[in-house]
């Protein structure tokens, strides 16, 4: 193999396996490069790592108070990690390889934190 190839897959690309509590290591940018490669795993791995990167990014603005939990830009906010969930999961679905099955469990359990989180914000909720 030529040395830069092995550099690119080594850098360019996640790993076989790549653990999900990596996410928070990659740019939006390397994100949407992953996001939209032909290669599904890498896809799946992008996408699933933006939802979870997303996540991670709301809840910190809500524990800053950035975001009121009971404000229509919440409720914005969340749709909006939702249809990012959605697209993970259809990603992980097409691809169904090894890994598939792990991303679609966290981003299930996304999907329906914020699935409770826009019930109990919107008029009449929780």
């Amino acid at each position: 193999m030529r040395p830069f190839l092995a550099v690119l897959l080594l850098f360019g690309f996640p790993a076989f396996a790549q653990p999900l509590d990596d996410c928070s290591r990659y740019t939006p940018t390397v994100l949407d490069d992953w996001m939209r490669s032909a290669d599904q795993r890498v896809a799946a791995y992008g996408h699933t790592c933006r939802a979870m990167n997303v996540d991670a990014l709301l809840t910190r603005q809500v524990r800053e108070g950035i975001i009121a939990t009971d404000s229509s830009r919440w409720i914005e906010a969340c749709r909006g990690q939702l249809a990012t969930i959605d697209a993970a999961v259809a990603v992980n679905r097409r691809w169904g390889g090894p890994d598939s099955a792990r991303n679609l469990d966290r981003l299930n359990r996304l999907y329906l934190k914020y699935r409770r989180f826009i019930a109990s914000a919107e008029p009449g909720g929780g």
